[in-house]
């Protein structure tokens, strides 16, 4: 009997070992893991400038983006105080083809392409990198110039530090001090849309 209770609770010792080791795994990959491979997914770019534009009052900008309908349908989602009448004419430009579609939200405009005239005058131009060749006669960003020279902040790759979107002449940031390399020490650094304005600029908006 001695030697069956014994090896009952040995039994149960190894199953409780295995039934903690299989926790704890499941937290690294959760908790741990996961939301820094998150950060390769294709979309995430758009997640971080997205949240960096949700941070936005008054300030007048143009998004320059491959991909408008992605941005602004991130932020149609993630904004509980966006109304049916504003979604509505928003997604009646989805049927138009990508080339030709320019989104307005307030004072923030998002197209493919830069205007080739000057109609419209703004605070902050972002552009995406895949776009910024090209631009050096972009009326928008030659409005933006002092002294011929262009205030840059950027949006990294969490993975390489490589950019993802250039901001000239940034509004929403612009009252803080910003490190020129990410500055990433935990997990929840990941949970964008959970931070204040001054915690998200910290973090991912990083200095030329």
């Amino acid at each position: 009997m001695l030697a069956v209770r014994y090896s009952r609770l040995k039994v149960t010792l190894i199953a409780a070992a295995l039934t903690l080791l299989s926790a704890a795994h499941f937290g690294y990959v959760y908790f741990g893991l996961y939301p820094v491979e998150s950060s390769r997914a294709y979309f995430f770019g758009d997640r971080t400038l997205g949240t960096y534009l949700s941070h936005r009052s008054s300030e007048r900008i143009l998004v320059i983006d491959p991909q408008p309908r992605y941005i602004m349908s991130y932020l149609v989602l993630t904004n509980p105080d966006i109304t049916r009448e504003v979604i509505a004419p928003l997604i009646g430009r989805y049927d138009v083809g990508e080339e030709n579609n320019i989104y307005t939200l307030g004072s923030l405009t998002i197209r493919r392409d830069c205007p080739a005239t000057l109609t419209e005058s703004y605070d902050t131009v972002i552009v995406d990198f895949t776009l910024v060749e090209g631009l050096d006669q972009c009326p928008p960003l030659l409005a933006l110039q002092v002294n011929n020279q262009l205030s840059v902040r950027k949006i990294v790759d969490p993975l390489d530090s490589g950019v993802i979107k250039y901001l000239y002449n940034d509004k929403i940031c612009d009252d803080l001090t910003l490190s020129p390399y990410l500055s990433l020490d935990k997990v929840k650094d990941f949970g964008l849309e959970k931070m204040s304005r001054v915690q998200f600029c910290s973090r991912w908006i990083i200095a030329n």
